[in-house]
């Protein structure tokens, strides 16, 4: 993904070295300048082992508008053998309860939390992640590690760092669809002709309302300004259950409008009828996979027609054209993502105290986690929690 790596005002010269340490051969330094890494994490990258939140351009992006913002202090450890950089870990230290807890960098918003390796790099490394986990804590100066969003698996590669010591299930699972090459026949597979007859007809219906018409538009301006409307309608949207928009923050506003800037990494895909926008969705690129940030659609006059599902269908089918061969609809079991019958991959979080003053804020972190997994895997909890939330915006 080429999405836009943003000049943060430090050059290579400027790049020092903290503190020196090993782990399973590979000298381990931790780096203060994001730029003297972009060659080697532009090439570890491209390999595919990570994903797009991981990614120079995602990264940089977001140290420059948000990082700060979100309490966040980037710190980088470079893993090195034989003279080449084989590893990054990208990561922040945050101040929760005056403990300093080292976590990946932008998981407060991201979807996923990893290093960024080439496929396979820890599991023929020879060591224990855990011990590599302690090592940069102990560099960052850190007295709790808790690392969020953690994929189990990714490209057909198992995450150490989401299976080690101290590790348990989030409270989603992520949803992943292989395209293959095919794309006709994979969703002839996925769907009956019953269902596909059944969303031509609702957009013949909705094309009687008006024009309908699935754009995606090259123009920068064009794309922030269907961002724009994303984020009022996802506002209004969750508001109607109780709940807040992550959208509605101003440096993840800014985030995504920097993002929009490069068509090749990031796309708007709008629905209208008769010229008037009716659902909206938001997807990145990068290594081939088409990662899906969200959607956003109206209600009213036009739900009967599902433009959410209509757009959806238009988005990955798009996404095949483009190259991408792996569809990445994200974190939480949403019915229109089961329709496509993804790869369910668990999400994990890890948690680690590395003194006896931290145990009580790691017996918190862990404790929240349970807490949030028992109640969105427990569909009466849920259901309990969402009315509540209702019954909130309502009064």
């Amino acid at each position: 993904m080429s999405m836009i790596a943003l000049d943060l005002g430090a050059s290579v010269a400027a790049e020092a070295t903290v503190s020196d340490a090993t782990w399973a051969g590979h000298a381990v330094q931790r780096v203060s300048s994001l730029p003297s890494l972009a060659a080697d994490w532009n090439r570890l990258e491209a390999g595919g082992g990570t994903t797009v939140f991981q990614s120079y351009a995602y990264i940089s992006t977001w140290v420059a508008l948000a990082a700060a913002g979100h309490g966040e202090t980037p710190v980088y450890f470079v893993g090195s053998r034989d003279g080449v950089v084989r590893f990054i870990l990208p990561m922040a230290i945050v101040r929760r309860a005056g403990v300093s807890v080292l976590g990946w960098l932008g998981q407060a918003h991201a979807n996923y939390g990893m290093p960024v390796a080439e496929p396979g790099t820890f599991a023929t490394a020879g060591g224990d992640v855990g011990d590599l986990l302690r090592l940069v804590a102990r560099l960052a100066g850190a007295a709790v590690v808790h690392l969020d969003k953690q994929p189990e698996e990714w490209r057909g590669f198992a995450n150490p760092f989401a299976l080690g010591a101290g590790s348990q299930a989030s409270a989603n699972d992520t949803f992943v669809l292989e395209l293959g090459e095919d794309y006709p026949a994979l969703h002839g597979r996925l769907f009956s002709s019953r269902t596909l007859s059944s969303l031509k007809r609702k957009q013949r219906k909705m094309a009687e309302v008006g024009p309908v018409a699935f754009n995606q538009p090259g123009d920068v301006a064009r794309r922030r300004e269907i961002f724009d409307w994303f984020c009022v309608e996802k506002r209004e949207q969750l508001a109607r259950t109780g709940r807040g928009s992550a959208f509605d923050d101003s440096e993840i506003q800014s985030l995504y409008k920097a993002m929009a800037a490069d068509e090749a990494g990031f796309q708007a895909d709008e629905l209208t009828v008769g010229g008037e926008r009716v659902a909206v969705g938001l997807t990145a690129y990068h290594a081939g996979v088409a990662t899906l940030i969200n959607t956003a659609h109206v209600g009213g006059t036009y739900a009967r027609f599902s433009p959410g599902t209509l757009l959806t269908h238009h988005m990955v089918e798009t996404a095949h054209a483009k190259g991408a061969r792996t569809y990445d609809f994200g974190p939480g079991e949403l019915p229109y993502k089961l329709e496509w019958s993804p790869k369910v991959i668990g999400l994990r979080s890890t948690t680690v105290p590395l003194s006896w003053a931290s145990l009580p804020l790691a017996a918190l972190l862990r404790g929240k986690t349970w807490a949030k997994r028992v109640v969105k895997r427990n569909p009466r909890l849920m259901a309990l929690v969402t009315r509540l939330r209702s019954g909130r915006a309502a009064s």
